[in-house]
Formats: C-alpha cells, sequence, structure tokens
C-alpha cells in the first residue's frame, strides 16, 4: 500500500489478550508436560502436531519417558487420534470449555508451526497465563521474542528438544521466562493497550 501511497498514515493495532482471565494461578501447583492447543480445522496446526510428534516428541522421551503431550482443541485428524492411541502419553482431547486450567498444569507450551502467518494468540495466552513458551521461528512472529529471556525458539527438532529438556529440568528457568514474557504481553498486548491504542487511532482520523 505505502507503494501506491508513500504518505499513507497506518496504525498497527497489535492483537489483544485479556491479561486478567490470562494470568497464572493463584495457587502455585506442580507443572508438568508439554501443551498445544489450535484449531485443527486449520492445516498450520495439524502440520505442526504432527510434526512434533515425529521429530521432536522422540528426542523428548528419549530423556524424559514419563513426560506426557496435551494436544487440545476442535476437530482433531484420524491421524493426530492415532498417534494417541499408539503413545499413551500423547493425549489428545477435542474441544474444552476452558484452556487455562491445561495452561496451568503444563510445565511448556510449545508451538512447533511451520507455515501460516499473522499473530499467534496461543502463545500470547500461554505467556499472559505464565506458562514458558518454547516455539519456531515463523511461530514468533509479530512477537517481542528474545530466546532466553522470554521464550525459546527453535526451528530444529533436536535444538526443541533441547529447549524443552532445560525447562523441564529447571523450575527457576521456567519460572524466569514466565515472569519476563508474563510482562511483555502486560505491557504490550493487553485488551487496555491494545484498545487504547484503537481510540487514539480512532480520535485522529476524525480529527483529520
Amino acid at each position: 500500500m505505502l507503494n501506491y501511497a508513500p504518505d499513507l498514515r497506518i496504525t498497527v493495532i497489535p492483537y489483544g489478550v485479556d491479561v486478567a482471565a490470562f494470568r497464572p494461578p493463584e495457587i502455585e501447583t506442580e507443572r508438568r508436560g508439554l501443551l498445544f492447543t489450535g484449531y485443527y480445522s486449520d492445516e498450520q496446526n495439524r502440520d505442526a502436531v504432527l510434526w512434533f510428534l515425529r521429530h521432536v516428541w522422540p528426542h523428548v522421551v528419549a530423556r524424559r519417558p514419563d513426560t506426557t503431550f496435551h494436544v487440545v482443541g476442535p476437530d482433531p485428524t484420524p491421524a493426530m487420534r492415532a498417534m494417541g492411541e499408539i503413545d499413551l502419553r500423547v493425549r489428545v482431547t477435542n474441544r474444552v470449555p476452558d484452556v487455562r486450567p491445561y495452561l496451568h498444569r503444563a510445565a511448556v507450551f510449545v508451538c512447533p508451526v511451520r507455515m501460516g502467518s499473522g499473530m499467534r494468540g496461543k502463545i500470547l495466552e500461554a505467556m499472559a497465563a505464565g506458562t514458558p513458551v518454547v516455539t519456531t521461528s515463523v511461530g514468533a512472529e509479530g512477537i517481542p521474542a528474545v530466546p532466553g529471556e522470554n521464550c525459546f525458539v527453535a526451528d530444529d527438532p533436536v535444538v526443541m528438544a533441547n529447549h524443552i529438556e532445560w525447562l523441564l529440568a529447571d523450575e527457576g528457568l521456567r519460572r524466569r521466562l514466565a515472569e519476563n514474557a508474563r510482562r511483555v504481553v502486560a505491557e504490550r498486548f493487553s485488551w487496555d493497550y491494545t484498545i487504547s491504542r484503537l481510540e487514539e487511532t480512532l480520535e485522529r482520523v476524525l480529527e483529520y
């Protein structure tokens, strides 16, 4: 658009998260296992789950055989369900009334998406809920991700498994990443912030 109209006034309103609803639990309990959430009618989410199970998951359970992986969301495919039947540590749900209990129980939120575009609301919700995130570079697009400070980013299966292992093994590291990530979301992606940006933009339009 700017190629056609270089003087065009553009404001980008970021994705908003209800940080009052998506927040760490008041009483922290033991966090275990991995979590991914999504709508599996979307190809990018189907691909993410199957790629993770085929290429990353074997490295994770080779080191930590008691790890579980919850795949949460509507319309899981027969292939996804079949992999859950083969490996009982992979727990494939369907639609759930609320993803927050799953976020509060998970030690790590994984987002192994390799295609698609747009903001990953699932990552921001996980960060807001205090669940540390390991994602691909595609998953981190549009998010101020600082690897090792507020998340981990990896596209290689072995590297991703290493990051997951570090988080599973180190509660202090999980807590530090979670606190930093929550702070970023609260400051830059909360509903209060995004709505104020929208209102400012609308006021400028009316003045113009």
